[in-house]
C-alpha cells in the first residue's frame, strides 16, 4: 500500500522548514514564524549602531577627578557644591560655632568659582583660620595688592615673619622679628601722609601699641607704598605716634 506523503505545516512565510525564502525587508536571516514563539534576534546593522552609539555615551563612574579627590566631595568627603550654613551664627567657643563658619568658608569658596580639590580640609582651615579668629587674629587678611608686595619685601629682604595672630596689648601687628638685643621687632604695614605721619586711623593703633613694648622691643611702622629702611618710623616706649614723623 502506497504511503502518502506527508503535508507541510503552513505556517507563516518564515516558517522553520519547507526552504521558502521570506520576503525582503525583513532583516538578515532572522526567523519570524508566528508560531514558533521564538524571540527575534537583532540584525546585524542595529548591532553595529547600538555599538556606535555606545562610544558616544557618558560613562558614570565612581572614580576620582582629574586632581585626585572624588567627584563632588571635598578632600575630606563633603558634598560639593556645598550648602550655605544652616541656623544662627554660634560665637565662637559655642557649640558648632567651627563647623558654622567652615560651612560659609566653603559657600564663598563655591561663589568664587573654586572646586572641592581647592579647599582646605575641615582640619586644616580649623587650624590656620577659625583658631586664630577664635584668639582675636585677623586669617587671610593681608591687605591690597601694596600692603602684600610691602610684608614680602620685609620677609624677604629684612626677615620680617608676616603674622595676623600676634598681640601687642590690644592690637594685633603685621610682622615680627627678633632682634640682636634680645627682643622683639614689630612691624606695622600702613598709608603714611605726605607730612610723614602714619594715617590718623593708624596712629591711634601704634598709640595702643607703644605703651606695651618691652625695654629691648622696637615698633616700626611701614609705609606700604615706600617700605624701604630709610621710610621707616621706629617707636621705642614712651615715643607718641601723633608727632614722631618718619626722617
Amino acid at each position: 500500500m502506497a504511503r502518502g506523503r506527508p503535508s507541510r505545516p503552513r505556517g507563516g512565510s518564515g516558517g522553520d522548514g519547507g526552504g521558502s525564502t521570506p520576503p525582503a525587508g525583513r532583516g538578515d536571516g532572522g526567523r519570524q514564524g508566528s508560531g514558533s514563539g521564538a524571540p527575534r534576534r537583532p540584525s546585524g546593522n542595529s548591532i553595529l549602531h547600538r555599538a556606535a552609539d555606545m562610544q558616544h555615551e557618558p560613562r558614570v563612574r565612581g572614580g576620582s577627578s582629574a586632581g585626585g579627590t572624588p567627584s563632588g566631595r571635598t578632600r575630606d568627603g563633603r558634598a560639593w557644591p556645598p550648602q550655605p550654613p544652616a541656623g544662627r551664627k554660634p560665637g565662637f567657643g559655642e557649640p558648632g560655632a567651627a563647623e558654622w563658619r567652615y560651612q560659609r568658608y566653603l559657600q564663598k569658596a563655591h561663589a568664587r568659582g573654586k572646586g572641592p580639590d581647592d579647599v582646605k580640609s575641615f582640619d586644616d582651615w580649623r587650624r590656620t583660620d577659625y583658631e586664630a579668629a577664635a584668639n582675636g587674629g585677623r586669617p587671610g587678611r593681608r591687605g591690597g595688592a601694596d600692603q602684600q608686595a610691602a610684608k614680602d619685601y620685609l620677609r624677604d629682604e629684612h626677615g620680617v615673619e608676616p603674622v595676623e595672630n600676634v598681640r601687642l596689648g590690644p592690637q594685633y601687628v603685621d610682622g615680627v622679628r627678633t632682634n640682636d638685643r634680645g627682643g622683639t621687632d614689630y612691624f606695622e604695614v600702613g598709608a603714611g601722609l605726605q607730612n610723614g605721619l602714619p594715617e590718623a586711623r593708624e596712629r591711634a593703633k601704634l598709640a595702643n601699641e607703644v605703651g606695651v613694648l618691652g625695654d629691648n622691643d622696637t615698633l616700626n611702622f611701614v609705609n606700604k607704598t615706600s617700605p624701604e629702611p630709610d621710610n621707616w618710623i621706629r617707636y621705642n616706649r614712651g615715643d607718641d605716634p601723633h608727632t614722631k614723623r618718619a626722617r
